[in-house]
């Protein structure tokens, strides 16, 4: 019986990655076409799988133990090869599926982020043109976030 609730639980689980995975996605292709609707319904769709996965874990340590199971990921990892000998191919594949989405949902994320920030950059630049400052120098730290300059920005336009 407690296998089931293993089962139920990672088929849920990949579920709502499933559903996360199309909403990275969909956000990936809004921020390359700058297209403030498209944005907005990724981000929606985003936060809507977030809270699919909040539910799911909301419970899940609880249900995990209640059926004798370990509630660790370590634990349940080491679980799922013990018993994958023992003809739990289904639950083996559910999990290493899992294991999959979420890693591809967390590089999409990743370059999701990376666009945000270069797109964020680039506005800056122009909104520093158009304001007639000088144009910095960019640094970027070890995340690759765009760092402030640590001159003070002087305008051009104030001087003679």
């Amino acid at each position: 019986m407690s296998i089931h609730v293993l089962i139920r639980l990672v088929q849920d689980e990949l579920s709502c990655l499933e559903y996360l995975w199309q909403a990275l996605q969909d956000e990936y292709l809004a921020l390359c076409q700058r297209e403030v609707t498209n944005i907005d319904a990724a981000v929606s769709k985003k936060q809507n799988a977030m809270k699919c996965l909040e539910a799911i874990f909301q419970n899940y340590e609880e249900q995990l133990r209640a059926s004798g199971l370990p509630s660790t990921l370590e634990g349940i990892d080491a679980y799922i090869q013990a018993n994958a000998s023992q003809g739990q191919e289904p639950l083996s594949t559910f999990w290493e599926q899992r294991q999959r989405r979420l890693q591809q949902c967390c590089d999409q994320n990743q370059l999701n982020g990376s666009l945000i920030n270069r797109n964020r950059h680039q506005i800056l630049q122009a909104l520093t043109i158009l304001s007639g400052q000088e144009l910095k120098p960019a640094a970027y730290g070890p995340g690759g976030d765009l760092l402030p300059s640590a001159s003070a920005s002087r305008s051009l336009l104030g001087r003679v």
